[in-house]
């Protein structure tokens, strides 16, 4: 979604600042009395945001009652917005929503609120020289999400955010995100990807069949979680769910086997004996299965019961 909806109506935000830069924009004159300046602003801000902000920032607002500082207030913020100042905008927004929380403006402040995340996010950087604009959208929407819980469009901003942490590579946030639009907004339109992305997230994060047992197996279980129980009929969510499912069976599969060879080394014979049991209950279709039992008996019997089995998780 582009930095149109920012406003009904309003120019692209890309469009305005390129016109700026390249000529000059002739600003109105200004009215002496503060109500029509407010009105020619407010008249302003669908097509020309630039010269409404012009107009709206020089009323003097001291003569106006609290609806009319509220509806200026509120106005300047959408020239803000409409003009290419987004973090201003956002600034100026959440100082609003704090100062005056029971506005009849403030579901429309939302909405730009939101709508101010995405357009920083959705910014043209092959244009835009400020290499902050993604960092902005996602302290944006981040605000957006905790201050608004409840909102329309919250589930839009935690996807969105999800999505930005997917590609970055930041699994653990990228799994959050996508937990609390399934426990808090079970009927969003986002529900199908985030029960896509939560398991995907958990197997992102793992290194490999040598660290980490635990989040291994956690990966498995919510991954044949999503394809037994959520069946999912999109390709492109099912086919790379199995494939990782695979991956991480295999690495269990290998861990299991690692630690074997870790207690062989050690001489203690009960420990590999037990890992060899595991690996061999878990996965008895084991490609090598004949080799692992003939392996395992030949622990057996030449090892000495031990009291307490071996841990689980060797560092």
């Amino acid at each position: 979604m582009r930095f149109a909806a920012l406003c009904p109506a309003v120019p692209t935000a890309i469009g305005a600042l390129m016109l700026l830069g390249c000529a000059s924009t002739p600003m109105p004159a200004i009215p002496d009395d503060p109500n029509a300046a407010l009105e020619l602003g407010a008249g302003l801000l669908p097509d020309h945001p630039q010269q409404a902000r012009y107009v709206l920032e020089s009323i003097d607002a001291s003569a106006f009652d609290r609806a009319q500082r509220e509806r200026l207030d509120f106005h300047v913020t959408q020239a803000l917005a409409g003009s290419g100042d987004l973090w201003d905008a956002y600034q100026r927004a959440r100082d609003f929503a704090a100062n005056s929380r029971f506005s009849e403006y403030q579901p429309r402040l939302q909405e730009l609120h939101y709508r101010i995340g995405v357009a920083l996010l959705d910014r043209d950087r092959g244009y835009f020289i400020f290499g902050s604009d993604q960092e902005d959208g996602r302290i944006v929407l981040s605000d957006f999400v905790e201050r608004y819980p409840t909102d329309p469009n919250t589930a839009s901003a935690l996807q969105r955010l999800g999505e930005e942490d997917f590609e970055a590579g930041r699994w653990d946030e990228a799994r959050r995100r996508y937990e609390r639009i399934i426990e808090d907004h079970p009927d969003s339109e986002w529900i199908p990807l985030a029960h896509f992305r939560r398991p995907m997230a958990q197997f992102n994060a793992l290194v490999g069949p040598e660290y980490d047992l635990p989040s291994m197996r956690r990966a498995r279980a919510e991954l044949r979680d999503y394809l037994l129980v959520r069946k999912p009929e999109r390709p492109d969510f099912r086919e790379p769910a199995e494939v990782a499912l695979r991956t991480v069976e295999r690495w269990i599969a290998m861990r299991y086997e690692i630690d074997a060879d870790y207690y062989r080394t050690l001489g203690n014979r009960p420990g590999e004996a037990h890992w060899l049991r595991v690996l061999l209950a878990e996965f008895p279709d084991h490609e090598r299965a004949t080799a692992l039992q003939e392996r395992l008996a030949a622990a057996e019997a030449t090892g000495t019961p031990v009291a307490t089995p071996p841990g689980e998780v060797r560092s």
